[in-house]
């Protein structure tokens, strides 16, 4: 789990009582289909920077996908981190298939 930062999964420890299971998606996806299946998920965290042209990157993003037991942590546009209470695979069942049909970056 070197790539979540400490402050993630201290959240998810906080607002769910226990350590996060970690399921790890990778290929890059669109931003603009990540950013309308995650439109409705309440953004709990988020580390950017500003480049020269004056655009906001954003270099990792934590939102709140189901407030019963599952975080995502976005990485850029290479890698989704899914945290995740143990009963609540179904959910990220779901959300995975929902995240297979993202078109990738071309």
């Amino acid at each position: 789990m070197k790539e979540i930062p400490q402050n993630c999964i201290d959240t998810f420890k906080e607002r769910f009582g226990t350590y996060p299971s970690v399921v790890e998606v990778y290929g890059q996806k669109s931003n603009e289909d990540t950013d309308k299946l995650l439109s409705k998920s309440l953004l709990l965290w988020f580390d950017y920077f500003v480049n020269n042209e004056h655009e906001t990157i954003y270099q990792d993003r934590l939102y709140e996908y189901d407030a019963t037991g599952i975080l995502i942590l976005r990485k850029s546009k290479s890698k989704i981190f899914i945290l995740t209470k143990v009963d609540k695979q179904n959910v990220v069942e779901y959300l995975l298939l929902q995240l297979k049909r993202l078109k990738k970056e071309e």
